[in-house]
């Protein structure tokens, strides 16, 4: 059998779109690291993974993003600012693992489009507790969240 047209564009037409998400994932999304005044971070998983254990003194919040990847962040050991902080989450097609103090209670606002979100941290009995928002999309991909 020979190969007719279609094969060719088709090779083509999906060598363009994997190159296009890269280069896009590259140049917008770069991965970085950025902790500024000790409170805030901002990290990023682009093909590849990224295991963080961070112990902020004065936590409010941050910025997550995983495409085709993961990210692995740890704030166990982390003490809140305030009453709440938020964390933008994107995942595309990754995963994120969060690791969360037992004093924190996680609300989630999180858009699910094929994907998954698995909230396994027991809330705190107290009242008062800080409050941890994670805002932002995952598509087809997952967030995992424990103690």
């Amino acid at each position: 059998m020979k190969p007719g047209p279609y094969l060719f564009w088709g090779l083509l037409g999906a060598t363009a779109i994997v190159g296009s998400a890269v280069y896009l994932g590259r140049s917008t999304y770069a991965p970085t690291e950025e902790i500024a005044d000790g409170n805030q971070f901002r990290t990023s998983a682009i093909l590849g993974g990224r295991e963080h254990d961070n112990a902020f003194e004065n936590f409010v919040g941050g910025d997550v993003t995983a495409f085709l990847g993961g990210v692995d962040l740890d704030l166990s050991d982390s003490t809140m600012s305030g009453d709440e902080a938020v964390i933008e989450v994107f995942v595309v097609m990754g995963g994120i693992e969060l690791r969360v103090p037992r004093d924190w209670v996680v609300v989630d606002e999180v858009g699910i489009v094929m994907g998954g979100l698995e909230d396994q941290s027991r809330a705190p009995d107290s009242a008062t507790a800080k409050r941890l928002v994670l805002r932002g999309s995952v598509f087809m991909g997952g967030l995992n969240i424990r103690n």
